[in-house]
């Protein structure tokens, strides 16, 4: 779910190689990083609201509700 309270589904997995897991987005991240314009460098916020569901923030300065309550 994004700021806007948008659902997006996509699958978060997990890829074990010896003892370190690396953790990933994948089906669904290409069509929500790309309807919300990210590029390289952005910074997102990951909440987690319910067992299999994130609150997503986007973390830029310019965006007004950064500094909103809601979201420190």
């Amino acid at each position: 779910m994004d700021e806007a309270d948008d659902e997006f589904h996509m699958m978060y997995n997990a890829h074990r190689k010896g003892k370190h897991c690396h953790y990933y987005l994948d089906k669904g991240w290409k069509g929500f990083a790309f309807d919300h314009d990210l590029a390289d460098g952005d910074c997102l916020v990951f909440h987690m609201t319910e067992r299999a569901k994130f609150k997503v923030r986007f973390s830029i300065s310019s965006i007004p509700w950064i500094n909103s309550p809601d979201f420190l």
